[in-house]
């Protein structure tokens, strides 16, 4: 019998970038933490705020001030005071549970079998990029990497919908980290070369 075709489909960047969310959740399990944590965040910041604006006309005298809520511009304050509170609350709730949804991410994909660590190989070849490990491997077209972005340990290569890192530490030192900066952008387009700037300042 004859192979069958292998399977053919024209992917949207869209449509790829749309779908990855649903992986995640199913990485991470249930979510409802994140409201939780939302509404925490911002009950928490007005109950401070609100204690602290009851205690502020206090606060004034004790300095000096004279005011009570009569005063229209004790009223501006203390309103803008509650407002500040309440969104610093909402921020603070947010970045606790984005890194509880990180963690129970990396939960997930390590109870799944995913190493702790995996040795990744970056060899340049004349037509693309190999990112390679024994598990993973990519080829990066030349002119599919669009841009790369320089992070505080890690260079990162946006291809398409994909991020790739490079950690520094891979290099044996920053010669052989230019070395290979300068390569990779010779062989990129000369749009992602331009939007390249820190990766180009460390390679000249």
């Amino acid at each position: 019998m004859a192979a069958s075709e292998p399977p053919t489909a024209e992917v949207r960047a869209g449509e790829a970038f749309a779908v990855l969310p649903l992986a995640g959740a199913r990485m991470v399990g249930s979510q409802a933490f994140i409201p939780v944590y939302q509404f925490a965040g911002i009950f928490g910041g007005m109950l401070l705020s609100a204690l602290f604006v009851g205690l502020l006309p206090w606060m004034l005298y004790y300095v000096g001030i004279e005011a009570d809520w009569g005063d229209q511009w004790l009223v501006s304050v203390s309103v803008l005071i509650q407002i500040l509170a309440t969104v610093m609350g909402f921020a603070i709730a947010w970045n606790a549970a984005s890194r509880r949804h990180a963690a129970k991410f990396l939960a997930g994909i390590k109870a799944r079998g995913t190493p702790e660590t995996v040795r990744f190989t970056y060899t340049i070849e004349p037509d693309a990029l190999v990112v390679a490990s024994d598990r993973i491997s990519h080829r990066l077209a030349w002119q599919a990497i669009l841009e790369v972005i320089q992070a505080p340990e890690h260079w990162l290569l946006q291809v398409d919908t994909l991020t790739i890192i490079v950690p520094r530490r891979a290099f044996a030192g920053e010669d052989a980290e230019r070395e290979f900066l300068r390569t990779v952008l010779e062989r990129i387009t000369p749009e992602a070369r331009e939007r390249s700037t820190a990766a180009a300042a460390f390679a000249a």
